[in-house]
Order: structure tokens, then C-alpha cells, then sequence
């Protein structure tokens, strides 16, 4: 069995949003939450925080919506950005139905969830374990 990224929906995100900062520090070599793949969405009124997660969806609206075939399958069975292939239309970011993939300005990039190439880290740092990776044994 593959590995995914879940959300255990009986855990509650406390906000802390250190699954954007290890994702981006990994990804981007920033600590940036807005070049994350991960987001944690905050309602300051409430104080409630949800965590908003690529679902790697068989029938991806991502990639279907490229005009480049830049969202790619990868060897591994996850759905990748191909940078060489993508030009910054945004219409992945538009598509998709869970506000999951994200746009790198200052490099003019769509990004998405790689699953960190199979070592998932946003779940490993995730207090209130949130986040969890299922398929592992």
C-alpha cells in the first residue's frame, strides 16, 4: 500500500501551522507558509483552524484544467508539478475543487503537495496529529 496524507477529522487543528513552515522550509528552503502545500485556514473569530491537504484525486480537475499537462503522474503514483512544463496560467490553481494547490509568485509556479517524495514531513511535526499518513507499515 501507497502512502497518503489524510486529515483525521476526529482531531482538532490547533493552528500552530508548523506543517506549512516544515513544508515550505523543505520545498522552498524558506520558512514561508504562503510557498507551503499545506495550508491552515484560521477563523480568528472562532478560533477554529482547519488544515486544507492535496487529496491526489484519480480524476484530478488540476490537471484536467492544464493546457500544458504540467500536473503529471509520477512513477510513484502521486500527482507532481512539472516545472518545465508549467507557465503560470493558473488554471490548475482555479480548478481545483479543495483550494489545495497554491501559486509561487517569484517563480511564476503552480505548487502542490509532492507527498515529499514519499517521507512525508508536515505529519511528523503535526501536535494534534492532524495530519497522519496512512499506508505506512
Amino acid at each position: 500500500m501507497k502512502k497518503r496524507l489524510e486529515i483525521d477529522r476526529s482531531a482538532q487543528c490547533v493552528g500552530c501551522r508548523q506543517c506549512e513552515l516544515i513544508c515550505s522550509l523543505l520545498h522552498e528552503n524558506i520558512f514561508a507558509p504562503w510557498l507551503s502545500r499545506v495550508t491552515i485556514i484560521k477563523n480568528e473569530a472562532t478560533a477554529d483552524s482547519r488544515a486544507i491537504i492535496c487529496r491526489q484525486c484519480k480524476n484530478a480537475q488540476c490537471a484536467s484544467a492544464c493546457p500544458n499537462q504540467a500536473i503529471i503522474m509520477g512513477a510513484d503514483g502521486v500527482l507532481v508539478v512539472d516545472s518545465s512544463r508549467c507557465d503560470g496560467c493558473m488554471e490548475c490553481v482555479k480548478a481545483c475543487p479543495f483550494n489545495a494547490m497554491r501559486f509561487n509568485e517569484s517563480k511564476h509556479l503552480a505548487i502542490k503537495c509532492d507527498l515529499c517524495g514519499g517521507d512525508i514531513q508536515c505529519a511528523t511535526v503535526c501536535p494534534a496529529h492532524v495530519l497522519i499518513v496512512e499506508g505506512e507499515r
